[in-house]
Protein backbone atom coordinates (compact mmCIF):
# COMPACT_ATOMS: atom_id res chain seq x y z
CA UNK A 1 0.00 0.00 0.00
CA UNK A 2 2.84 2.43 0.81
CA UNK A 3 4.13 2.11 -2.76
CA UNK A 4 0.71 2.76 -4.28
CA UNK A 5 0.34 6.20 -2.71
CA UNK A 6 3.28 8.02 -4.37
CA UNK A 7 2.57 6.20 -7.64
CA UNK A 8 -1.01 7.45 -7.59
CA UNK A 9 0.13 11.00 -6.85
CA UNK A 10 2.57 10.86 -9.77
CA UNK A 11 -0.17 9.46 -12.02
CA UNK A 12 -2.46 12.30 -10.93
CA UNK A 13 0.05 15.02 -11.78
CA UNK A 14 1.02 13.34 -15.07
CA UNK A 15 -2.58 12.91 -16.21
CA UNK A 16 -3.78 16.40 -15.35
CA UNK A 17 -0.76 18.20 -16.81
CA UNK A 18 -0.78 16.08 -20.00
CA UNK A 19 -4.40 17.05 -20.55
CA UNK A 20 -3.33 20.70 -20.45
CA UNK A 21 -0.73 20.06 -23.17
CA UNK A 22 -3.40 19.12 -25.71
CA UNK A 23 -6.56 20.83 -24.43
CA UNK A 24 -4.99 24.29 -24.42
CA UNK A 25 -4.87 25.75 -27.97
CA UNK A 26 -1.46 26.40 -29.57
CA UNK A 27 -0.20 29.89 -28.79
CA UNK A 28 -2.50 30.28 -25.78
CA UNK A 29 0.12 30.89 -23.11
CA UNK A 30 2.23 33.97 -22.28
CA UNK A 31 4.81 34.66 -25.01
CA UNK A 32 4.40 31.11 -26.31
CA UNK A 33 5.03 32.04 -29.93
CA UNK A 34 8.28 33.78 -28.95
CA UNK A 35 9.44 30.67 -27.09
CA UNK A 36 8.29 28.59 -30.08
CA UNK A 37 10.61 30.47 -32.43
CA UNK A 38 13.53 30.22 -30.00
CA UNK A 39 12.97 26.48 -29.57
CA UNK A 40 13.00 25.99 -33.35
CA UNK A 41 16.43 27.62 -33.44
CA UNK A 42 17.74 25.60 -30.48
CA UNK A 43 16.60 22.39 -32.14
CA UNK A 44 18.83 23.26 -35.09
CA UNK A 45 21.77 24.03 -32.82
CA UNK A 46 21.44 27.80 -33.29
CA UNK A 47 22.24 29.42 -29.95
CA UNK A 48 23.64 32.84 -30.88
CA UNK A 49 20.94 34.37 -33.07
CA UNK A 50 20.97 37.25 -35.54
CA UNK A 51 20.18 40.69 -34.16
CA UNK A 52 17.11 42.45 -35.49
CA UNK A 53 17.51 45.61 -37.60
CA UNK A 54 17.59 48.92 -35.70
CA UNK A 55 14.10 50.26 -34.94
CA UNK A 56 12.58 53.02 -37.00
CA UNK A 57 13.53 56.32 -35.27
CA UNK A 58 10.13 57.73 -36.19
CA UNK A 59 8.26 54.89 -34.46
CA UNK A 60 6.88 55.34 -30.96
CA UNK A 61 9.43 54.05 -28.45
CA UNK A 62 7.86 52.97 -25.16
CA UNK A 63 10.08 51.40 -22.47
CA UNK A 64 8.60 48.00 -23.35
CA UNK A 65 9.32 48.42 -27.05
CA UNK A 66 12.87 49.60 -26.40
CA UNK A 67 13.57 46.59 -24.18
CA UNK A 68 12.11 44.12 -26.65
CA UNK A 69 14.18 45.65 -29.43
CA UNK A 70 17.27 44.81 -27.36
CA UNK A 71 16.26 41.22 -26.55
CA UNK A 72 14.80 40.34 -29.95
CA UNK A 73 16.69 38.11 -32.37
CA UNK A 74 15.83 36.76 -35.84
CA UNK A 75 15.23 33.09 -36.65
CA UNK A 76 14.58 31.57 -40.07
CA UNK A 77 11.23 29.76 -39.93
CA UNK A 78 9.97 27.58 -42.80
CA UNK A 79 6.58 28.49 -44.20
CA UNK A 80 4.85 25.36 -42.93
CA UNK A 81 5.90 26.13 -39.33
CA UNK A 82 5.15 29.86 -39.31
CA UNK A 83 3.44 30.54 -35.95
CA UNK A 84 1.93 33.89 -36.85
CA UNK A 85 -1.79 33.68 -36.24
CA UNK A 86 -1.54 31.47 -33.16
CA UNK A 87 -2.22 34.50 -30.94
CA UNK A 88 -5.45 35.40 -32.73
CA UNK A 89 -7.59 35.23 -29.57
CA UNK A 90 -5.05 36.47 -27.03
CA UNK A 91 -6.24 39.21 -24.65
CA UNK A 92 -9.81 38.81 -25.99
CA UNK A 93 -11.40 36.22 -23.66
CA UNK A 94 -14.76 36.66 -25.37
CA UNK A 95 -13.22 35.23 -28.56
CA UNK A 96 -12.80 31.47 -28.92
CA UNK A 97 -9.78 29.80 -30.49
CA UNK A 98 -11.82 29.05 -33.61
CA UNK A 99 -9.75 31.68 -35.40
CA UNK A 100 -6.83 29.21 -35.33
CA UNK A 101 -8.42 27.40 -38.25
CA UNK A 102 -6.87 29.96 -40.58
CA UNK A 103 -3.59 28.75 -42.08
CA UNK A 104 -0.15 30.39 -41.72
CA UNK A 105 1.46 32.61 -44.38
CA UNK A 106 2.87 30.68 -47.32
CA UNK A 107 6.53 31.65 -47.38
CA UNK A 108 9.73 31.17 -45.42
CA UNK A 109 10.39 34.09 -43.09
CA UNK A 110 12.95 35.52 -40.70
CA UNK A 111 10.83 35.98 -37.58
CA UNK A 112 11.81 37.87 -34.43
CA UNK A 113 11.62 36.31 -30.99
CA UNK A 114 11.61 38.66 -28.00
CA UNK A 115 13.32 35.96 -25.90
CA UNK A 116 16.23 35.74 -28.31
CA UNK A 117 18.84 36.67 -25.69
CA UNK A 118 17.50 34.32 -23.00
CA UNK A 119 19.48 31.27 -21.89
CA UNK A 120 18.98 28.63 -24.63
CA UNK A 121 19.86 25.45 -22.75
CA UNK A 122 16.43 24.05 -21.87
CA UNK A 123 15.06 24.79 -25.34
CA UNK A 124 17.14 22.07 -27.00
CA UNK A 125 14.95 19.03 -26.20
CA UNK A 126 11.68 20.73 -27.24
CA UNK A 127 13.40 22.08 -30.34
CA UNK A 128 14.60 18.63 -31.37
CA UNK A 129 11.07 17.25 -31.06
CA UNK A 130 9.69 20.13 -33.11
CA UNK A 131 11.85 19.08 -36.05
CA UNK A 132 9.30 16.31 -36.70
CA UNK A 133 6.40 18.78 -37.05
CA UNK A 134 4.58 19.57 -40.28
CA UNK A 135 2.58 22.62 -39.18
CA UNK A 136 2.58 25.17 -36.33
CA UNK A 137 -0.07 23.24 -34.40
CA UNK A 138 1.89 19.97 -34.24
CA UNK A 139 5.11 21.93 -33.69
CA UNK A 140 3.61 23.66 -30.66
CA UNK A 141 2.39 20.41 -29.17
CA UNK A 142 5.69 18.65 -29.75
CA UNK A 143 7.54 21.57 -28.18
CA UNK A 144 5.15 21.52 -25.25
CA UNK A 145 5.73 17.80 -24.82
CA UNK A 146 9.48 18.44 -24.64
CA UNK A 147 9.09 20.96 -21.82
CA UNK A 148 6.36 18.86 -20.18
CA UNK A 149 8.49 15.71 -20.09
CA UNK A 150 11.24 17.47 -18.15
CA UNK A 151 8.75 19.23 -15.87
CA UNK A 152 6.78 16.10 -15.04
CA UNK A 153 9.97 14.19 -14.23
CA UNK A 154 10.85 16.96 -11.77
CA UNK A 155 7.43 16.83 -10.09
CA UNK A 156 7.52 13.02 -9.99
CA UNK A 157 10.92 13.08 -8.31
CA UNK A 158 9.61 15.63 -5.81
CA UNK A 159 6.83 13.19 -4.88
CA UNK A 160 9.34 10.39 -4.30
CA UNK A 161 11.67 12.67 -2.37
CA UNK A 162 9.03 13.89 0.06
CA UNK A 163 6.98 10.73 0.48
CA UNK A 164 7.24 8.97 3.83
CA UNK A 165 5.24 5.74 4.42
CA UNK A 166 2.83 5.53 7.30
CA UNK A 167 2.24 9.26 7.75
CA UNK A 168 -1.38 9.54 6.54
CA UNK A 169 -0.16 11.63 3.61
CA UNK A 170 1.20 14.54 5.66
CA UNK A 171 4.61 14.27 3.98
CA UNK A 172 3.04 15.24 0.63
CA UNK A 173 0.63 17.86 1.96
CA UNK A 174 2.87 20.80 1.11
CA UNK A 175 3.59 19.46 -2.37
CA UNK A 176 -0.08 18.94 -3.20
CA UNK A 177 -0.69 22.55 -2.18
CA UNK A 178 2.38 23.86 -4.03
CA UNK A 179 1.37 22.34 -7.38
CA UNK A 180 -1.32 24.92 -8.09
CA UNK A 181 -3.28 25.02 -11.35
CA UNK A 182 -0.80 27.69 -12.48
CA UNK A 183 2.08 25.27 -11.97
CA UNK A 184 0.13 22.63 -13.90
CA UNK A 185 -0.56 25.13 -16.70
CA UNK A 186 3.01 26.40 -16.97
CA UNK A 187 4.44 22.87 -16.97
CA UNK A 188 2.38 22.14 -20.09
CA UNK A 189 3.32 25.22 -22.13
CA UNK A 190 6.10 25.88 -24.60
CA UNK A 191 8.08 28.02 -22.17
CA UNK A 192 11.13 27.76 -19.92
CA UNK A 193 9.03 28.92 -16.95
CA UNK A 194 7.54 25.47 -16.44
CA UNK A 195 10.92 23.78 -16.10
CA UNK A 196 12.17 26.52 -13.78
CA UNK A 197 9.15 26.17 -11.49
CA UNK A 198 9.03 22.37 -11.42
CA UNK A 199 12.80 22.09 -10.99
CA UNK A 200 12.51 24.58 -8.13
CA UNK A 201 9.93 22.36 -6.45
CA UNK A 202 12.12 19.29 -6.91
CA UNK A 203 15.29 21.01 -5.70
CA UNK A 204 13.72 22.17 -2.46
CA UNK A 205 12.05 18.77 -2.03
CA UNK A 206 15.48 17.16 -2.31
CA UNK A 207 16.96 19.60 0.19
CA UNK A 208 14.10 18.88 2.59
CA UNK A 209 14.64 15.14 2.20
CA UNK A 210 18.33 15.57 3.03
CA UNK A 211 17.43 17.72 6.04
CA UNK A 212 15.38 14.89 7.52
CA UNK A 213 18.58 12.94 8.13
CA UNK A 214 16.85 9.58 7.75
CA UNK A 215 18.92 8.40 4.80
CA UNK A 216 21.63 9.51 2.40
CA UNK A 217 20.78 7.54 -0.73
CA UNK A 218 22.71 8.40 -3.86
CA UNK A 219 19.58 8.99 -5.94
CA UNK A 220 18.46 11.71 -3.51
CA UNK A 221 21.69 13.63 -4.11
CA UNK A 222 21.44 13.08 -7.88
CA UNK A 223 17.83 14.28 -8.03
CA UNK A 224 18.65 17.34 -5.94
CA UNK A 225 21.69 18.23 -8.04
CA UNK A 226 19.99 17.70 -11.41
CA UNK A 227 16.91 19.70 -10.45
CA UNK A 228 19.02 22.53 -9.08
CA UNK A 229 21.14 22.61 -12.22
CA UNK A 230 18.03 22.64 -14.42
CA UNK A 231 16.55 25.52 -12.44
CA UNK A 232 19.79 27.47 -12.82
CA UNK A 233 20.00 26.80 -16.57
CA UNK A 234 16.35 27.55 -17.31
CA UNK A 235 16.28 31.30 -16.73
CA UNK A 236 18.52 34.08 -15.44
CA UNK A 237 16.78 34.07 -12.04
CA UNK A 238 17.49 30.37 -11.47
CA UNK A 239 20.77 31.13 -9.70
CA UNK A 240 18.93 33.43 -7.30
CA UNK A 241 16.24 30.86 -6.49
CA UNK A 242 18.84 28.16 -5.85
CA UNK A 243 20.69 30.43 -3.45
CA UNK A 244 17.51 31.42 -1.62
CA UNK A 245 16.43 27.79 -1.28
CA UNK A 246 19.85 26.99 0.17
CA UNK A 247 19.34 29.78 2.72
CA UNK A 248 15.93 28.34 3.61
CA UNK A 249 17.50 24.95 4.36
CA UNK A 250 20.31 26.62 6.32
CA UNK A 251 17.69 28.39 8.41
CA UNK A 252 15.80 25.12 8.91
CA UNK A 253 18.67 22.97 10.14
CA UNK A 254 21.37 25.46 11.14
CA UNK A 255 25.05 25.45 10.29
CA UNK A 256 25.71 22.25 12.21
CA UNK A 257 22.91 20.54 10.35
CA UNK A 258 24.26 21.64 6.98
CA UNK A 259 27.77 20.48 7.92
CA UNK A 260 26.35 17.11 8.94
CA UNK A 261 24.46 16.75 5.65
CA UNK A 262 27.57 17.60 3.63
CA UNK A 263 29.78 15.31 5.71
CA UNK A 264 27.37 12.39 5.38
CA UNK A 265 27.06 13.06 1.66
CA UNK A 266 30.79 12.87 1.07
CA UNK A 267 31.59 12.58 -2.63
CA UNK A 268 27.91 12.83 -3.50
CA UNK A 269 27.76 16.26 -1.89
CA UNK A 270 30.91 17.28 -3.76
CA UNK A 271 29.43 16.08 -7.04
CA UNK A 272 26.22 17.99 -6.38
CA UNK A 273 28.17 21.16 -5.64
CA UNK A 274 30.16 20.75 -8.86
CA UNK A 275 26.97 20.26 -10.88
CA UNK A 276 25.36 23.36 -9.41
CA UNK A 277 28.55 25.38 -9.84
CA UNK A 278 28.95 24.35 -13.47
CA UNK A 279 25.35 25.25 -14.22
CA UNK A 280 25.80 28.61 -12.50
CA UNK A 281 28.89 29.39 -14.58
CA UNK A 282 27.00 28.52 -17.78
CA UNK A 283 23.96 30.60 -16.84
CA UNK A 284 25.77 33.64 -15.45
CA UNK A 285 28.30 33.52 -18.28
CA UNK A 286 25.50 33.66 -20.85
CA UNK A 287 23.80 36.45 -18.90
CA UNK A 288 26.94 38.59 -18.87
CA UNK A 289 27.88 37.89 -22.48
CA UNK A 290 24.50 38.07 -24.23
CA UNK A 291 21.67 39.42 -22.13
CA UNK A 292 21.27 43.23 -22.16
CA UNK A 293 20.90 45.07 -18.88
CA UNK A 294 18.46 47.94 -18.36
CA UNK A 295 19.54 51.21 -16.84
CA UNK A 296 18.15 51.44 -13.33
CA UNK A 297 17.48 54.41 -11.06
CA UNK A 298 17.28 54.05 -7.29
CA UNK A 299 15.06 57.12 -7.06
CA UNK A 300 12.61 55.76 -9.63
CA UNK A 301 12.61 52.38 -7.89
CA UNK A 302 11.72 53.91 -4.53
CA UNK A 303 8.91 55.92 -6.09
CA UNK A 304 7.42 52.83 -7.71
CA UNK A 305 7.23 50.75 -4.50
CA UNK A 306 3.57 51.70 -3.76
CA UNK A 307 2.59 50.73 -7.30
CA UNK A 308 4.31 47.35 -6.99
CA UNK A 309 2.62 46.69 -3.65
CA UNK A 310 -0.77 47.38 -5.25
CA UNK A 311 0.03 44.72 -7.87
CA UNK A 312 0.58 41.98 -5.27
CA UNK A 313 -3.06 40.75 -5.13
CA UNK A 314 -3.06 40.19 -8.90
CA UNK A 315 0.31 38.41 -8.73
CA UNK A 316 -1.09 36.27 -5.92
CA UNK A 317 -4.08 35.26 -8.06
CA UNK A 318 -1.74 34.42 -10.92
CA UNK A 319 0.23 32.12 -8.64
CA UNK A 320 -2.92 30.09 -8.04
CA UNK A 321 -4.17 30.23 -11.61
CA UNK A 322 -4.66 32.81 -14.37
CA UNK A 323 -4.40 31.21 -17.77
CA UNK A 324 -4.06 32.00 -21.46
CA UNK A 325 -2.32 35.32 -21.91
CA UNK A 326 -3.24 36.07 -18.29
CA UNK A 327 -6.78 36.79 -19.46
CA UNK A 328 -8.60 33.70 -18.14
CA UNK A 329 -9.41 33.54 -14.42
CA UNK A 330 -10.53 30.82 -12.08
CA UNK A 331 -13.93 31.06 -10.45
CA UNK A 332 -13.41 33.21 -7.30
CA UNK A 333 -14.18 30.16 -5.15
CA UNK A 334 -10.99 28.54 -6.44
CA UNK A 335 -8.82 31.36 -5.11
CA UNK A 336 -10.60 31.34 -1.75
CA UNK A 337 -10.40 27.57 -1.36
CA UNK A 338 -6.68 27.47 -2.08
CA UNK A 339 -6.08 30.41 0.24
CA UNK A 340 -8.05 28.68 2.97
CA UNK A 341 -5.92 25.55 2.65
CA UNK A 342 -2.71 27.56 2.79
CA UNK A 343 -3.88 29.47 5.87
CA UNK A 344 -4.80 26.24 7.66
CA UNK A 345 -1.50 24.53 6.86
CA UNK A 346 0.62 27.56 7.77
CA UNK A 347 -1.35 28.23 10.96
CA UNK A 348 -1.04 24.62 12.12
CA UNK A 349 2.66 24.62 11.24
CA UNK A 350 3.21 27.76 13.31
CA UNK A 351 1.24 26.24 16.17
CA UNK A 352 3.36 23.09 16.42
CA UNK A 353 6.70 24.52 15.31
CA UNK A 354 9.76 25.07 17.44
CA UNK A 355 11.04 28.61 17.77
CA UNK A 356 13.55 28.20 14.91
CA UNK A 357 10.84 26.82 12.63
CA UNK A 358 8.52 29.72 13.43
CA UNK A 359 11.26 32.16 12.49
CA UNK A 360 11.81 30.27 9.24
CA UNK A 361 8.13 30.36 8.32
CA UNK A 362 7.77 34.01 9.27
CA UNK A 363 10.92 34.94 7.39
CA UNK A 364 9.77 32.96 4.37
CA UNK A 365 6.43 34.76 4.24
CA UNK A 366 8.25 38.09 4.38
CA UNK A 367 10.80 36.94 1.80
CA UNK A 368 8.06 36.02 -0.68
CA UNK A 369 6.78 39.60 -0.59
CA UNK A 370 10.22 41.23 -0.58
CA UNK A 371 11.52 39.10 -3.44
CA UNK A 372 8.41 39.68 -5.55
CA UNK A 373 8.49 43.44 -5.05
CA UNK A 374 12.27 43.53 -5.46
CA UNK A 375 12.13 41.73 -8.79
CA UNK A 376 9.37 44.07 -9.90
CA UNK A 377 11.56 47.06 -9.09
CA UNK A 378 14.44 45.55 -11.05
CA UNK A 379 12.13 44.97 -14.02
CA UNK A 380 10.55 48.42 -13.86
CA UNK A 381 12.98 50.08 -16.33
CA UNK A 382 11.95 47.54 -19.00
CA UNK A 383 8.33 48.68 -18.76
CA UNK A 384 7.20 45.20 -17.75
CA UNK A 385 5.83 44.24 -14.36
CA UNK A 386 6.37 40.99 -12.51
CA UNK A 387 4.14 38.02 -13.21
CA UNK A 388 3.70 35.12 -10.82
CA UNK A 389 5.42 32.73 -13.23
CA UNK A 390 8.63 34.71 -12.74
CA UNK A 391 8.76 34.04 -8.98
CA UNK A 392 6.84 30.78 -8.50
CA UNK A 393 10.07 28.75 -8.45
CA UNK A 394 10.80 30.40 -5.10
CA UNK A 395 7.27 31.13 -3.84
CA UNK A 396 6.46 27.40 -3.74
CA UNK A 397 8.88 27.20 -0.81
CA UNK A 398 6.18 28.54 1.53
CA UNK A 399 3.68 25.66 1.20
CA UNK A 400 6.51 23.13 0.97
CA UNK A 401 8.20 24.29 4.19
CA UNK A 402 4.89 24.76 6.02
CA UNK A 403 3.81 21.27 5.01
CA UNK A 404 7.14 19.79 6.09
CA UNK A 405 6.97 21.55 9.45
CA UNK A 406 3.48 20.22 10.09
CA UNK A 407 4.57 16.74 9.00
CA UNK A 408 7.53 16.83 11.39
CA UNK A 409 5.73 18.21 14.43
CA UNK A 410 2.06 17.25 14.10
CA UNK A 411 2.33 14.77 16.99
CA UNK A 412 2.37 17.78 19.33
CA UNK A 413 -1.32 18.22 18.59
CA UNK A 414 -2.07 14.89 20.25
CA UNK A 415 -5.72 13.96 19.94
CA UNK A 416 -6.33 17.21 18.07
CA UNK A 417 -4.16 16.08 15.14
CA UNK A 418 -6.20 16.77 11.95
CA UNK A 419 -5.78 13.26 10.56
CA UNK A 420 -8.16 13.89 7.67
CA UNK A 421 -6.40 17.09 6.54
CA UNK A 422 -4.37 15.45 3.72
CA UNK A 423 -7.54 13.86 2.34
CA UNK A 424 -9.45 17.13 2.62
CA UNK A 425 -6.60 18.97 0.89
CA UNK A 426 -6.54 16.39 -1.91
CA UNK A 427 -10.29 16.71 -2.47
CA UNK A 428 -10.16 20.50 -2.51
CA UNK A 429 -7.11 20.61 -4.79
CA UNK A 430 -8.71 18.07 -7.14
CA UNK A 431 -11.79 20.28 -7.41
CA UNK A 432 -9.66 23.38 -8.02
CA UNK A 433 -7.58 21.59 -10.68
CA UNK A 434 -10.67 20.36 -12.53
CA UNK A 435 -12.28 23.79 -12.26
CA UNK A 436 -9.16 25.44 -13.66
CA UNK A 437 -9.06 23.07 -16.63
CA UNK A 438 -12.76 23.70 -17.27
CA UNK A 439 -12.63 27.51 -17.29
CA UNK A 440 -9.68 27.45 -19.68
CA UNK A 441 -11.34 24.88 -21.94
CA UNK A 442 -14.60 26.84 -22.06
CA UNK A 443 -12.80 30.13 -22.74
CA UNK A 444 -11.09 28.70 -25.84
CA UNK A 445 -13.96 26.50 -27.02
CA UNK A 446 -16.70 29.16 -27.05
CA UNK A 447 -15.32 32.27 -25.29
CA UNK A 448 -16.12 33.31 -21.73
CA UNK A 449 -19.63 34.36 -22.73
CA UNK A 450 -20.43 31.04 -24.40
CA UNK A 451 -22.53 28.14 -23.10
CA UNK A 452 -21.40 26.59 -19.84
CA UNK A 453 -21.95 23.13 -21.29
CA UNK A 454 -19.87 23.97 -24.31
CA UNK A 455 -18.78 20.62 -25.68
CA UNK A 456 -21.45 20.31 -28.39
CA UNK A 457 -21.14 23.97 -29.43
CA UNK A 458 -17.34 24.25 -29.40
CA UNK A 459 -15.86 26.48 -32.11
CA UNK A 460 -12.42 25.01 -31.38
CA UNK A 461 -11.65 21.43 -30.38
CA UNK A 462 -8.36 19.79 -29.38
CA UNK A 463 -7.09 16.65 -31.13
CA UNK A 464 -9.56 13.76 -30.58
CA UNK A 465 -12.18 16.21 -29.29
CA UNK A 466 -12.92 17.30 -25.74
CA UNK A 467 -14.07 13.99 -24.24
CA UNK A 468 -10.71 12.19 -23.80
CA UNK A 469 -8.97 15.22 -22.26
CA UNK A 470 -11.84 15.85 -19.87
CA UNK A 471 -11.73 12.17 -18.92
CA UNK A 472 -7.96 12.33 -18.39
CA UNK A 473 -8.34 15.38 -16.13
CA UNK A 474 -11.06 13.70 -14.07
CA UNK A 475 -8.96 10.54 -13.87
CA UNK A 476 -6.00 12.54 -12.55
CA UNK A 477 -8.17 14.28 -9.97
CA UNK A 478 -9.61 10.94 -8.85
CA UNK A 479 -6.10 9.47 -8.56
CA UNK A 480 -5.06 12.33 -6.28
CA UNK A 481 -8.02 11.76 -3.97
CA UNK A 482 -7.49 7.99 -4.04
CA UNK A 483 -3.85 8.45 -3.03
CA UNK A 484 -4.85 10.55 -0.02
CA UNK A 485 -7.55 8.05 0.95
CA UNK A 486 -5.06 5.17 0.80
CA UNK A 487 -2.50 7.10 2.83
CA UNK A 488 -5.14 7.88 5.44
CA UNK A 489 -5.60 4.20 6.21
CA UNK A 490 -2.12 3.99 7.69
CA UNK A 491 -1.30 5.28 11.15
CA UNK A 492 1.23 8.04 11.58
CA UNK A 493 4.56 6.53 12.61
CA UNK A 494 7.39 8.76 11.45
CA UNK A 495 8.41 12.40 11.28
CA UNK A 496 11.02 14.64 9.82
CA UNK A 497 14.27 15.49 11.59
CA UNK A 498 14.80 19.22 12.01
CA UNK A 499 17.27 20.85 14.37
CA UNK A 500 15.92 22.49 17.50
Amino acid sequence: MSVKVPVLVVVAFVAMSLSWVFANPPGSAPDETAHYVKALAAGRGEMHLTETPPPDPAAEQTPQRRWQDRTARLVQVPAQLDPRGLQCSSFVPELSAGCLLNGPPGQDSALPTIVGTYQPYVYVVPGLLMRAASDPFSATRLGRLGFWLVSVVMISLAVLLLWSPGDRGFSLLGLVLAVTPMVMFMSSTLSANGIEICAGICFLAGAIRLSRGDDEKTWVWVATAVSGALMILSRSTGVLWTGLDALVVLAMVGRRGVRAIVADGGRRATGAALALGTAAVASVGWELAVQPRPQRSITAAVRSVPSELRDLPEIYRQGIGVFGWLDTYLHPAGYWLWTGLLVVVVALALLVARRRQRWVLGGLMAAVVVVTVGLALLNRPTGFGVQARYVLAFVVALPLVAGETLFARRSRLGELEPRSLPLLAAIVMALIQVGAWYVNARRYAVGVGGPRLFFADAEWRPPLGWAPWLALTLFGAAALVAAAALAGRRSSSSGAMLET
